[in-house]
């Protein structure tokens, strides 16, 4: 069992997105006490929030036990001209 926070500022690019970009910053906990090792995913969804298929955009390292301030970087970026993303 996994706790966390993603925290995704207000951003706007232009252009495209590029590879080792950071998307977001992640604060999570693995609650078990154990020492699984895990990564975060970010993956794209559409205006509607539906998941657009298994593609994803950005991961976390891999991780182990309690972390902070981890980044998620893009490894997928999807093809745009400009993103906007907020927090919720």
């Amino acid at each position: 069992m996994y706790q966390g926070t993603l925290e995704l500022q207000d951003q706007t690019v232009d252009g495209p997105i590029q590879e080792g970009e950071r998307l977001a910053t992640l604060s999570v906990a693995n609650l078990t006490g154990g020492d699984a090792a895990f990564t975060v995913d970010v993956h794209p969804t559409d205006e509607n929030g539906t998941l657009i298929g298994p593609a994803y955009v950005g991961s976390s390292d891999v991780l182990t036990g309690q972390n902070t301030d981890v980044p998620i970087t893009a490894e997928n970026p999807p093809v745009r001209t400009s993103r906007r993303t907020s927090s919720r």
